[in-house]
């Protein structure tokens, strides 16, 4: 008997200790406080929080926002001074059609998000991977323009470009990690939503 209890003891410790396995695009119940039941109630809560809850708001606002910034880079980038002087303009068609492209993407992640769409919001996660595979060969163009074909003394070095293209990678890393992360938070949503739609057809 004190060998059975004892065995009872070790399966609760284990079944509470260990993990509890879950897909990553599953959200839970209740997660922003709201009741229900089932899963309709579950589509409610996550329809309401999409609607209003801070963090998708703030998540449609930086969007909108970036694609604004996308454009004015482009304008800037037309507008500058030496922008289509020598080699220059090579670098600045291909900034510009970047910044252009972006544009694009952050309209891509908007609409996919008023639609609720897990496929126009998967698209939007391939877009940005192919916009960080622009922005390298952007990169390329730029060693090309400002060391390999500029000018005799007006070239930055091979040193000074390594160093800035660095700090840029870095940078743009974090941001379009943090980018492509965010995507597929609410993509997460949307496969949960589509999930619950299914089962209350």
């Amino acid at each position: 008997q004190k060998k059975k209890k004892k065995k009872d003891f070790f399966c609760k410790l284990k079944s509470i200790t260990s993990p509890v396995k879950m897909s990553s695009d599953y959200v839970p119940p209740n997660t922003f406080g709201a009741t229900g039941g089932g899963g309709s109630g579950e589509l409610n809560q996550i329809d309401e929080a999409l609607q209003s809850n801070w963090k998708f708001i703030v998540y449609k606002w930086l969007l909108i926002l970036s694609g604004i910034g996308a454009v004015y880079n482009a304008v800037m980038a037309l507008i500058a001074g030496g922008a289509f002087e020598g080699s220059v303009i090579i670098y600045t068609l291909c900034w510009v059609a970047l910044q252009a492209f972006w544009g694009f993407v952050c309209y891509t992640g908007f609409n996919a998000f008023q639609k609720r769409s897990t496929q126009e919001q998967q698209k939007f996660m391939r877009l940005i991977i192919l916009y960080v595979v622009g922005l390298l060969a952007v990169w390329g163009v730029n060693f090309l323009v400002l060391v390999v074909l500029a000018p005799s003394g007006g070239s930055i070095g091979f040193v000074a470009w390594l160093t800035g293209i660095i700090v840029s990678i870095i940078v743009y890393g974090i941001v379009y990690g943090i980018w492509y992360w965010l995507a597929g938070w609410v993509l997460g949503y949307f496969r949960r939503r589509d999930e619950l739609m299914g089962s209350n057809a």
